[in-house]
């Protein structure tokens, strides 16, 4: 057989390429980012704590938050039954900024839908779902919680509302004033001889000053509608919170306003407001956050009916 000269086998030299020489680069980088997102989530991540509640009420773990004042502090991440089965226990991990809910005083309860003696509750959680609201304690550090069914009595100016009835405005709804919310409704029910309904409501402390002698309150409508046959409809709809719960709002005037508001005062709850009184622009001093509002004057009596007269 005659061997052929290009039968020969030849080095075939190739370069390495540079995708190949990169590709360490790879589990680098993915262990560079887990570096920053453990990083970022130990500096996110505050206490862990321990709420018991006698159920869960809908609570999911990763998914519900814990909030005060409408503000996320905290989130759900465990639900399970206590040893002896007779309550819920609920893991909360609050914000590293938020370690004063894991202190002594503070207190946490479920906002979810329920139905009462006087009607709906909590039916901003309907589209939201249920969550755990909060409020900060003062004292020392602590992991363990008791969870309570109603939230506590806040600090503030207690004022009780009256009105010949009442259409969308239940517990938990806002106090407003210029739009900003001041206070809460803590409850509504019939008086004791059932010709009226009964708002109790919190002004909170720096907001106090705002509440005067003349001081007019209305229940806010969720819907309003404005128009007619030929000039059309406008339909505002404040927002899906307003809608549900609707609110409590309330103004003062500049001229005449009155004394300061006493804990206990009462006044009546107007259906709607006077063009007046949305006109009215005093100029009150409010303290700042975390300090009550003082006024100079002397508060009108507790327990005294403000323009009372028509339910009488």
């Amino acid at each position: 057989m005659t061997a052929h000269a290009d039968a020969t086998p030849k080095a075939v030299i190739r370069r390495p390429s540079r995708l190949r020489g990169l590709a360490w680069l790879i589990p680098l980088g993915a262990a560079v980012a887990a570096a920053f997102f453990i990083r970022d989530q130990m500096e996110e991540n505050g206490p862990l704590i321990t709420v018991r509640f006698p159920e869960a009420a809908g609570l999911r773990a990763g998914d519900s938050p814990v909030l005060h004042r409408g503000i996320a502090v905290g989130k759900v991440v465990g639900v399970a039954l206590s040893a002896d089965k007779s309550a819920v226990l609920i893991a909360v991990r609050l914000k590293r900024d938020q370690a004063e809910f894991a202190a002594e005083g503070a207190a946490f309860w479920i906002v979810s839908p329920e139905v009462s003696e006087i009607g709906f509750g909590g039916l901003n959680t309907l589209l939201s779902g249920p969550y755990v609201e909060a409020q900060p304690g003062t004292g020392k550090p602590v992991a363990e919680f008791e969870g309570s069914k109603k939230p506590p009595v806040e600090d503030g100016l207690r004022l009780v509302l009256l009105a010949p009835r009442v259409k969308s405005v239940w517990p938990g709804a806002p106090v407003t004033y210029r739009g900003i919310r001041v206070g809460v409704v803590r409850e509504v029910q019939l008086s004791g001889s059932a010709d009226r309904v009964e708002l109790s409501v919190v002004v909170w402390k720096r907001y106090a000053a705002l509440v005067r002698a003349h001081s007019r309150f209305w229940s806010g409508s969720p819907v309003d509608v404005k128009g007619g046959l030929f000039s059309g409809l406008e339909v505002k709809l404040q927002s899906v919170r307003d809608l549900v719960s609707g609110e409590v709002a309330f103004a003062t005037p500049e001229k005449d306003m009155g004394a300061p508001a006493g804990d206990g005062a009462r006044f009546m709850l107007e259906d709607q407001p006077q063009k007046a009184w949305l006109l009215w622009t005093p100029r009150i001093k409010v303290s700042p956050a975390g300090m009550s509002a003082k006024a100079e004057e002397t508060p009108f009596p507790a327990g005294k009916d403000v323009m009372g007269s028509k339910l009488k």
